[in-house]
């Protein structure tokens, strides 16, 4: 493994406080696979959909689809614009990049303050200022050097 901290910051892009890649990987496909990893999660933080363009295709399958949400590349839009709703001062700090053959996984952190309605949850009427909440995650993407972003 090679592991490179504070990676070059791009306009949007998500940029991990760690970055580990699989050095049996070529320059060219690391290289192809951190930037889609970039795309993917600067959409998650910032609701950015020229990012999410960047990121997958077409072809994207979402194998974690909750119920109501399409399937396909307008299904994280869909949930990007329905948990902003929600979530007004949603943040996502990308702690760590994790790529490995053809997967990235991503270790996030998320913060904001829950002030509307998502899914079947609604903020509480007696919120009228609320302090944010923290949620840390983690999830891992497919290769995009097939043109295809997975969840799973």
């Amino acid at each position: 493994m090679t592991e490179t901290t504070n990676p070059t910051r791009t306009a949007g892009l998500a940029v991990p406080d760690q970055l580990t890649v699989d050095a049996s990987l070529s320059a060219e496909d690391a290289a192809a696979t951190v930037h889609a990893a970039q795309a993917l999660y600067g959409f998650w933080a910032s609701g950015e959909e020229t990012l999410l363009a960047d990121a997958i295709d077409d072809r994207f399958i979402d194998h974690t689809l909750p119920p109501g949400r399409p399937q396909g590349p307008d299904g994280p839009r869909v949930a990007s614009r329905a948990f902003r709703a929600a979530v007004p001062d949603l943040t996502c700090a990308v702690e760590e990049f994790l790529v490995i053959a053809d997967r990235v996984t991503a270790r996030l952190h998320f913060t904001g303050t829950f002030t509307g309605a998502f899914r079947e949850s609604r903020a509480p009427a007696s919120r009228s200022t609320s302090s944010p909440s923290t949620c840390c995650g983690s999830s891992a993407v497919g290769s995009p050097t097939t043109g295809i972003s997975r969840t799973i």
